[in-house]
């Protein structure tokens, strides 16, 4: 996931993310596999 910029999409852009929004991540991920999702604990 880090090599595809996911793990930095919510980070600004001048702190070296992509500075997207939360509604962008949540697309991003669910066209993930399910095993690379992140799991509720």
């Amino acid at each position: 996931m880090g090599e595809l910029g996911l793990l930095g999409m919510t980070v600004p852009e001048q702190w070296g993310g992509v500075g997207a929004d939360a509604v962008s991540l949540a697309v991003a991920l669910e066209g993930s596999p399910p095993a690379t999702r992140p799991a509720p604990r």
